[in-house]
């Protein structure tokens, strides 16, 4: 019920709330970022991608998240990455197509929920290999 409702929250934001800077990326890449989530809360890092680009990020949280990325086409959000709980990860994605896609943390938990990220992106390689380390 919780996670229905972050969802259908932030699934109501339009497409142009990152265009208009409402959900504007917080971090460059390379940079690391530390945000506390408090219970019931979520953080996005969002970026403009073009096809064939390959996203590379890791984070650590202090307890599980529910980590997802995700783009908005119009009213309806998309997930190429489903999202997954987990307190540490380090992956790769590769863009589809042109968007602006986000990486987003929710905190499912009672208490608040520190999250350690990173993340570069990389221009269009020959290689289509995805690897997900999860714990």
């Amino acid at each position: 019920m919780r996670l229905a409702r972050i969802l259908a929250l932030f699934c109501a934001l339009p497409t142009s709330a990152w265009a208009a800077g409402q959900l504007a990326q917080l971090a460059a890449p390379g940079e690391t970022v530390t945000v506390t989530l408090q219970a019931d809360a979520f953080h996005d890092e969002c970026m403009p991608l073009t096809a064939g680009d390959k996203l590379v990020f890791e984070f650590t949280a202090s307890a599980l998240v529910e980590f997802h990325i995700h783009y908005h086409v119009g009213d309806r959000a998309f997930y190429p990455r489903f999202p997954q709980e987990a307190r540490v990860q380090a992956s790769t994605f590769r863009a589809r197509s042109d968007q602006a896609y986000c990486m987003t943390w929710t905190n499912l938990q009672e208490a608040p929920v520190s999250v350690t990220y990173t993340y570069d992106v990389a221009g269009r390689d020959v290689s289509d290999e995805t690897e997900t380390e999860t714990r």
